[in-house]
């Protein structure tokens, strides 16, 4: 509740301690992450209910009501958003301060009691004794309910959220290789975003495939937005400019942390360092702990602000509609973040109740969020829309960090094209790499030409350092790197666009993507699964049945080489979660024998 100067300056002279605590509550500003920038509203709407109320409610009933009012009064997005430890820690809160309510409330009364009887009646020295007792009883019970506060607001401060096991085994980590994941990848490197009717700024990826057909558009929106509403064009446009390649390596991290969710559990809380090691700044000595977190964030700003929409979506090969076979999904037409996530920080505070001063010495922090709508559809949706590729961790580690560096960009498209041909050898066009990257691929200057050329030329062979092979086969010879004959043509261009390169996956990927299409299937809560017990021996023969490695299976598993090898020698047991994938891998066998 709000007290103007006034009401402060009473509240000081009749109880300092009080007067310090709600000083304390003035400056504290919730972690983001927490309640957040919704705690304002929440509590303007709190109070408005609250004025209405009767007076003559006890504690407990004034309590429960508030609880009540409290739940109600948060909308289910912002419950969605901000978790149940929040809602509790709010919820602590507000008891505390109706005790302190109630406890200052007693000792007010008591206290002009004591004045009264004192000036009427003096001869009554026994109530004035336990008037007197009441009220240092009291005062000892407010102090523990102080104490109680600031404990609590302390330790949240500092408080850490679990963080989820990292996705990357051996090197690799699955991650939603979706259309949206894909075409959010190309907005991010694209120049061509185009303008609506009011000048603002929005991207299409349209798919026209033999199974999957759609359109998707991708906007700016005001972060966390409720409802969404679309940027002004200026800040919109601003930044659309500051998209990249970091947004793009960012965007696949979170695609990776998003494959291992469940849809019953669809939260991840990725720590700093994983954010540091995808963005090359592990390794970086020449800037500061804090330029590392501020380029970390300024990325994860530009992530918060693209939103998607779903223009169109049909998936052939199923029912009859207009002559053909198609089956249509349900989704939302409006737009939605493409990512919900939250910065939260964490560390060491401390208190000064009597001058209400608060001070956080944040020594790090989270990303804690989730898959935005699209996940509904292609994440967490029937398997056969669940699509996933794998990421490599050297690829990252390795990987040509300048901003103006096509390798990174090809480095990227290389890592979609792997999932989509399934692990199989692949051609790509000069063309695609360019357009692929931002670039123009008709630039009028015969300079510019030459340092493009060269660029995608690096670009191919920079992919050796993280193992991927390739020819130029296909290009004639005095375009070839490394063995050019003749002269290069004046009218090159054309030509030089149209030259293809054959990309070999390196042997881990490879393999692994091979095996991408015998995904478990999705978890049903509450659908009893009956799943056999499984030794060593058995697992070894359908692992060789299947004419996989122990190093493949133990991919699909999840696990570590090792770990293969002590559960089909039997040293160890064999995990629920390992017996579901098995069973599946053991159908699907059966399913593609011949009849």
């Amino acid at each position: 509740m709000s007290l103007n100067d006034e009401e402060l300056q009473k509240l000081k002279e009749l109880d300092p301690d009080l007067f310090s605590l709600i000083a304390l509550l003035s400056r504290v500003k919730i972690p983001p992450g927490e309640i957040g920038e919704t705690l304002e509203q929440i509590n303007k709407n709190i109070e408005n209910r609250l004025r209405n109320l009767p007076n003559n409610l006890n504690p407990d009933e004034l309590l429960q009501i508030i609880n009540n009012i409290v739940i109600e009064t948060i909308p289910e997005e912002i419950k969605q958003q901000i978790g149940s430890k929040s809602i509790e820690l709010l919820m602590n809160i507000v008891s505390i301060f109706i005790d302190i309510a109630f406890t200052t409330l007693t000792l007010t009364k008591i206290k002009k009691e004591i004045e009264k009887i004192a000036s009427t009646t003096p001869e009554k020295d026994e109530a004035i004794r336990n008037l007197n007792r009441m009220h240092a009883e009291s005062q000892k019970k407010k102090n523990k309910i102080i104490k109680k506060f600031i404990d609590l607001f302390s330790k949240n401060l500092s408080l850490k959220e679990p963080e989820t096991t990292s996705p990357f085994i051996n090197g690799l980590a699955p991650f939603a290789s979706n259309p949206t994941a894909f075409g959010a990848t190309k907005a991010f490197l694209s120049k061509n975003w185009k303008e609506d009717d009011e000048g603002r700024p929005y991207f299409i990826h349209a798919i026209e495939g033999e199974r999957l057909k759609g359109k998707f558009s991708y906007q700016v929106i005001l972060k966390q937005g409720i409802p969404i509403e679309l940027v002004q064009k200026e800040l919109a446009w601003d930044l659309v400019n500051q998209l990249g390649i970091d947004t793009a390596w960012i965007h696949l991290l979170l695609l990776s942390y998003a494959a291992i969710t469940t849809k019953e559990n669809r939260t991840f809380c990725i720590p700093r360092e994983e954010f540091y090691r995808c963005l090359g700044l592990a390794t970086r000595r020449d800037l500061s702990r804090e330029e590392k977190d501020k380029k970390c964030i300024e990325i994860l700003n530009q992530l918060q602000s693209i939103g998607l929409q779903i223009l169109n979506l049909e998936f052939t090969g199923k029912i009859q509609r207009k002559g053909r076979e198609v089956q249509a999904f349900n989704y939302q037409n409006g737009t939605y973040p493409l990512w919900d996530i939250h910065l939260k920080k964490f560390g060491q505070g401390t208190l000064d109740v009597k001058d209400g001063k608060l001070e956080c010495d944040y020594k790090d922090w989270q990303i804690v969020g989730r898959d935005g709508i699209w996940g509904d559809i292609f994440l967490h949706g029937e398997p056969s829309m669940r699509q996933f590729g794998f990421l490599a961790r050297e690829m990252l580690e390795k990987v040509e960090r300048q901003r103006d560096s096509i390798s990174a960009t090809l480095a990227v498209l290389l890592t979609f094209k792997t999932r989509f041909e399934w692990g199989k050898n692949f051609e790509i066009s000069n063309q695609e790499i360019i357009e692929f990257s931002g670039r123009e691929t008709q630039p009028e200057d015969r300079k510019k030409r030459g340092e493009i050329k060269n660029q995608v030329i690096n670009a191919i062979l920079e992919q050796e350092k993280w193992g991927w092979q390739f020819n130029f086969n296909s290009w004639p010879k005095y375009l070839r790197p490394g063995e050019q004959v003749g002269r290069i043509k004046k009218r090159y261009w054309d030509e030089f666009l149209n030259c293809k390169t054959l990309f070999i996956p390196p042997p881990p990927l490879k393999e692994i993507s091979q095996n991408c299409k015998y995904l478990p299937p999705i978890s049903r809560k509450n659908k009893a699964t009956k799943t056999k017990a499984w030794t060593g021996e058995e697992i070894r023969e359908l692992r060789q049945s299947l004419k996989w490695t122990a190093k493949q299976l133990a991919n699909y598993l999840g696990i570590s080489n090792s770990m293969m090898s002590r559960l089909e020698s039997n040293k160890r047991a064999v995990k629920p979660e390992y017996k579901k994938k098995l069973q599946f891998l053991e159908k699907k066998k059966k399913d593609e024998q011949p009849k």
